[in-house]
């Protein structure tokens, strides 16, 4: 798996970690979205790919420039390409910082810096993102629809 891939891999798993479904009303809080992303967060570093799946509307894309090159993912090959990068990575640590949230009714736009580190193929790896992330709600519960990076290698 090319290099480039392995980043975005580690980068897109940060951006996981923004949201957990839970059961919302028409209009979201700060404290809700903040929620969501801790709860997430702590999820991802569980490695439980399969759980993760349910954070995302199934229609979700995935939007990185990744060293200049702009990627973009449906959600299900998302997970896989994660699945498969968290097979080769050792010593995973992630830390993000809520920039900003802004709430307009049932949609929530964040906006985060991710580090992620950790060992890849015998090779440390780094990386810094600059994301946002669109979550909704539908039918009462809150998702990711979409989000969008860039990937910074350090």
């Amino acid at each position: 798996m090319p290099m480039p891939v392995i980043k975005t891999i580690l980068v897109l798993s940060a951006l996981l970690a923004c949201c957990l479904i839970a059961a919302c009303g028409p209009e979201l809080t700060q404290e809700q979205v903040r929620q969501a992303y801790a709860d997430a967060e702590q999820m991802f570093r569980e490695g439980d790919i399969d759980q993760l799946r349910a954070l995302f509307w199934p229609d979700a894309q995935i939007q990185m420039v990744n060293n200049g090159v702009a990627e973009s993912y449906p959600v299900e090959d998302y997970l896989e390409l994660n699945r498969r990068g968290m097979l080769l990575l050792d010593q995973y640590s992630i830390s993000s910082t809520i920039d900003e949230v802004v709430i307009n009714g049932s949609q929530a736009t964040v906006r985060s810096t991710v580090q992620e580190s950790g060992v890849l193929l015998g090779r440390p790896v780094r990386t810094r993102t600059q994301q946002t992330m669109l979550l909704s709600v539908r039918r009462g519960e809150l998702r990711i629809e979409s989000v969008r990076g860039v990937i910074e290698s350090q």
